[in-house]
């Protein structure tokens, strides 16, 4: 069967947490290790569909972490009672899914690149990441 387009629209963007943690080492540091992690959740009374995405940065080399980012994004879904028409789910169908985590992953992106632009971690680009490969927790 194939998926409906889903007409998706960001309404808030939350920073939850930006870290920065000063490298012990002189040296610059290139290559980079990025821990991600994705959670999401539905508030069916308010009609929203909520993706938190947190992401620590370390030294591919030294393992030494060197800072984290976390941000919260609620999205307005257009055919919200559609989806969740029965109040009592709570999954959020995998396309859907795919689709909120490539959005907030692609903004994050951005988000720490501004955040960390002329810093240590300037050079921290968070690489392309396909958002199957990613399998989000609830938020409780």
């Amino acid at each position: 069967m194939h998926e409906q387009p889903i007409a998706l629209k960001i309404k808030r963007i939350e920073i939850i947490n930006s870290v920065l943690n000063t490298p012990v080492m002189k040296e610059e540091i290139t290559e980079f290790n990025f821990d991600i992690n994705v959670r999401q959740g539905i508030n069916t009374n308010d009609k929203f569909v909520l993706s938190i995405v947190e992401i620590s940065i370390s030294s591919l080399i030294s393992k030494q972490f060197l800072g984290k980012y976390e941000a919260a994004f609620t999205f307005e879904l257009e055919d919200f009672d559609k989806l969740f028409s029965d109040t009592q789910t709570v999954d959020v169908p995998e396309h859907l899914a795919m689709a909120v985590n490539s959005i907030s992953i692609s903004t994050m992106r951005g988000l720490m690149f501004a955040a960390y632009k002329g810093t240590y971690l300037h050079n921290a680009i968070l690489p392309l990441i396909n958002p199957q490969s990613l399998q989000p927790s609830l938020v409780n």
